[in-house]
């Protein structure tokens, strides 16, 4: 992206809201290249090639935004980051929007800054797919046809990254049981394996969540991670507060750590997970995708929030997975073990009773689950035993939803 101001277009049949989102996104350096609350307008522009992003109602006059989103999933060539703004709280909309094309969906009120954050967020996750370590013919890919790709003089070439990243990206690929080592060879593991055939550029959400899952439940890898979803039972901290928890629980548990690399992983477990919404460039700031999974964010300057995940955002065949997991050798579990329970869903993706509810019934909706709420059992039995691969692969090959 040599030229960095970034191409917009504000589609709103609600002149305010146009007005407003422009003077805030020219603020931030943005070119508004259109603003309208014609369809047909919009159409026209985005067939010239020329935006980078496009920020859309639902309604408008001419045609309408599921429309344009039809007619642009049949135009070739590169495709501009497609937002959703809507008041219209329809589930079908939404399921539309995402097979249309969508990049994303947000229910209005929206703020001009949540807005913006989004949209930077998005361009530098494109912006990463298509000139940095994500592209070169993917990294999966590279490990596939290298092996010990990281090991290769020209490593940096390859990865399109530099020489402390690519030390970085290898214990990442470790963590998240992308790659594993076998008799001193480095090769893609199961996992890696099956996000390689299916989603070899991190595209889907879904990966993501399964990456977020295995990072946090590899104790030896990622042991803070693993207590600050587990262990960490505070919902609104700040660094201090968050460090602070963090060494009382390493003491609790009587291990020995470097107080300045504590430091170092709260400032990354912050980093990972929370959008940073003063990132003006792409080129010169990394969002990391794992924050699209909306699990921190921010609340002011130096506060952040565990928050609830977007139903839009999280397929239920990753708290499927979560509880194939825990169940291990087991064909039952207790509906309180997947609120308590160390890797549970409450834990991992900081879901409440009223969310886990609402999964359980969707997953016995589609033949997973049998669910017996009589005489206050409430157990969940597995109709269909997978392992965790093949449920990745059942997601992949079936409606990814």
């Amino acid at each position: 992206m040599k030229d960095t101001q970034l191409k917009v277009i504000i589609a709103d049949s609600n002149v305010q809201d146009r007005e407003s989102k422009q003077l805030s996104m020219e603020s931030k350096g943005m070119e508004v290249i259109l603003s309208t609350g014609d369809g047909n307008k919009v159409l026209r522009a985005v067939s010239d090639g020329k935006a980078d992003v496009i920020v859309m109602d639902m309604i408008m006059s001419g045609l309408d935004g599921i429309g344009i989103l039809e007619e642009c999933s049949n135009m070739s060539g590169r495709k501009p980051i497609f937002i959703i703004q809507t008041a219209l709280r329809m589930e079908n909309l939404v399921e539309q929007a995402i097979k249309y094309g969508a990049d994303y969906y947000m229910m209005k009120p929206v703020s001009n800054q949540m807005l913006i954050a989004r949209v930077l967020q998005l361009v530098n996750k494109r912006y990463i797919r298509e000139n940095g370590h994500l592209s070169r013919g993917s990294l999966l890919k590279n490990v596939k046809e290298y092996g010990n790709v990281f090991a290769l003089q020209n490593a940096t070439d390859i990865l399109g990254i530099g020489t402390n990243m690519v030390k970085s990206l290898k214990y990442w690929m470790t963590a998240t049981k992308l790659i594993e080592e076998k008799n001193r060879e480095i090769m893609l593991s199961d996992f890696g394996s099956i996000i390689n055939e299916y989603d070899p550029y991190l595209e889907d959400i879904f990966s993501w969540w399964l990456i977020h899952i295995n990072m946090i439940t590899n104790i030896d890898d990622a042991y803070i991670y693993n207590l600050f979803f587990n262990k960490c039972n505070i919902k609104t901290f700040t660094k201090r507060e968050l460090y602070e928890k963090l060494y009382a629980l390493l003491i609790n548990e009587k291990l020995t750590f470097n107080e300045n690399i504590l430091q170092d992983e709260v400032n990354m477990i912050i980093k990972t997970y929370t959008i940073d919404e003063k990132i003006d460039n792409p080129e010169n700031n990394f969002i990391c995708p794992l924050s699209e999974l909306n699990l921190l964010k921010k609340v002011d300057r130096d506060t952040y929030e565990k928050n609830r995940p977007e139903i839009r955002n999280l397929p239920f065949w990753v708290v499927y997975y979560i509880i194939c997991l825990l169940l291990d050798d087991r064909d039952n579990i207790s509906i309180d073990e997947l609120l308590k329970e160390e890797n549970s869903p409450a834990k991992l993706l900081n879901m409440d009773k009223n969310l886990i509810n609402e999964y359980l019934d969707e997953m016995k909706k589609n033949d997973l689950i049998i669910i017996n709420r009589t005489a206050g059992l409430n157990m969940v039995y597995l109709k269909k035993k997978l392992s965790l691969n093949e449920i990745a692969e059942e997601y992949f090959k079936g409606d990814r939803v």
